[in-house]
């Protein structure tokens, strides 16, 4: 872009017109349930292929038209807008997820606007709940498996904070946890004896306050480790209410290594049950030695990677991870690229399976996932089916399953 000297507009506004003048680097697309004939467990229709310009006035539209599963327990579908990147649907990341009311066994025609901010909405359905993205999907993309037997959740929640970010972690794990419970009884076969487990679900907690030291100065150990159970999810509700908000000693890391040290060695793991390990956190673990960074080693020489390694190939094969992150309030003003790097590479890792971010995600949303990670089915709202059964997800949005597009003036 040439400019004029005398060009009234601000540097805000003439960034924006560059901005503009740039194609989408990514699509947009559209999850859906697959047809009759894809055997996929997901699938997406791309609404907006990359490539596509943005629009200098009104609204770009993309329609498509899905069928809402006649089979569906519920009116209610999920409407989640993904980017289009990597080569599977199931691995998109979530920009945004609309809940609308469909009737079963009609077809509905979903349409999505594109203005020239990049910003998305719904213009049919009519959405009733909005602006929950995240980097997972906040309900179970196919019908939740009725399974028997046993099913183990661990807990790791940090305690180090001000009172008021701590008890907003505490407050959506009870939530969280209410919820699982409601689940499991509701589904649970027979009675439960006093004292008992509904379904035969075994609920174990550890908090972690911080080291009261710097590990730079440490010549002994001390426990960080606040553990609970195990018990029923009911009962770990109302544990969560012993926790106390600790004082925080280092804003960039905190000893999570020692909790998930704790958890590959946690003795309540049973052979052949469903097992899930979810983290609530705001600050990343230690790492086992001093890095280009400004997180300080564990005093104890803790790898949390290879405790996640245990975990995952020895201690509990088949284990979900699910991750709940707190948005860490950055003292300095900025992160430094290394100590960036480092925190998104840790939570990755953290919520390999399934990653939520606390402020954007409710406790029924994790709740859903978690539950039908333990083998129990949640009521979640399903997929529109697209009755194409388009066969393959298409990258960067090119090819037969693109959604005509429209320029709308508004």
């Amino acid at each position: 872009m040439l400019l004029d000297a005398s060009d009234p507009r601000t540097l805000d506004e003439i960034v924006a017109e560059a901005c503009h003048q740039v194609p989408l680097r990514r699509g947009y697309a559209l999850l859906t349930r697959p047809g009759p004939h894809d055997r996929r467990g997901t699938a997406a229709r791309v609404l907006f292929p990359g490539g596509t310009a943005l629009p200098r006035e009104g609204e770009l539209l993309a329609s498509v038209e899905l069928l809402a599963d006649p089979g569906q327990a519920s009116a209610v579908y999920a409407l989640p807008l993904v980017t289009t990147r990597g080569d599977r649907a199931e691995d998109w990341p979530v920009l945004r997820t609309g809940r609308a009311r469909v009737r079963p066994g009609s077809r509905s025609t979903v349409t999505v606007a594109l203005d020239r901010n990049g910003r998305l909405r719904f213009t049919e359905p009519k959405v009733f709940t909005e602006e929950r993205g995240g980097d997972t999907l906040p309900f179970p993309a196919g019908p939740a498996p009725h399974r028997s037997g046993t099913a183990d959740l661990l807990l790791l929640l940090e305690l180090g904070g001000e009172r008021g970010e701590f008890e907003t972690r505490a407050g959506f794990l009870r939530a969280l946890l209410q919820q699982v419970d409601g689940t499991w009884r509701q589904h649970r076969d027979g009675e439960v004896p006093d004292g008992g487990t509904p379904g035969n679900l075994r609920v174990g907690l550890i908090g972690y306050e911080d080291h009261t030291f710097l590990p730079a100065r440490a010549s002994t150990a001390v426990n960080v480790l606040r553990p609970w159970g195990p018990g029923s999810a009911g009962a770990a509700a109302e544990a969560v209410r012993l926790f106390a908000p600790r004082p925080v000693r280092h804003d960039y890391a905190a000893p999570l290594e020692d909790a998930l040290h704790a958890a590959a060695h946690w003795r309540h793991w049973r052979d052949g049950a469903r097992q899930v390990l979810l983290v609530l956190a705001r600050r990343p673990p230690h790492p086992v030695r001093q890095q280009a960074d400004l997180s300080l080693p564990c005093p104890d020489g803790r790898d949390y990677e290879k405790s996640l390694d245990r975990l995952r190939s020895e201690t509990c094969p088949g284990l979900t991870l699910v991750g709940v992150r707190q948005p860490a309030v950055d003292s300095s003003g900025h992160w430094r690229p290394k100590t960036l790097e480092r925190l998104q590479k840790t939570w990755r890792g953290l919520g390999r399976d399934h990653l939520f971010a606390l402020g954007t995600h409710t406790p029924e949303d994790v709740a859903l996932c978690v539950s039908s990670a333990l083998g129990r089915p949640a009521e979640a709202p399903g997929l529109l089916t697209d009755p194409g059964g388009r066969r393959s997800p298409v990258p960067h949005g090119f090819g037969p399953s693109q959604a005509r597009l429209s320029l709308k003036d508004s």
